[in-house]
């Protein structure tokens, strides 16, 4: 899969994302995507708010991570990006 080219990050990003995904089907459709990528080092999805909130830290950029959660089928609006310090790999 291509991704669009915007400004590549040097270093990993921590971002929140507010998503439209539903329920832990949902996640398994986003897992499938993230699943294996390289430039992933973390991510979650909380089941215990609504709407569900995606943190990521990854070497994408916003665009880069929206275009990968909208090709699991769903949207993904940045709420803030996050100091990386606090960030741990998964």
């Amino acid at each position: 899969m291509k991704l669009p080219i915007f400004r590549k990050p040097a270093v990993p990003h921590r971002y929140r994302f507010n998503t439209t995904l539903k329920c832990g089907g949902c996640i398994l459709e986003l897992e499938k995507v993230f699943e294996g990528d390289p430039k992933i080092s973390r991510w979650e999805v909380s089941l215990n708010q609504m709407p569900l909130i995606l943190e990521i830290t990854s070497m994408y950029t916003v665009e880069q991570v929206q275009t990968l959660v909208k090709k699991a089928g769903y949207t993904a609006d940045l709420l803030e990006e996050l100091p990386l310090e606090a960030s741990k790999r998964k």
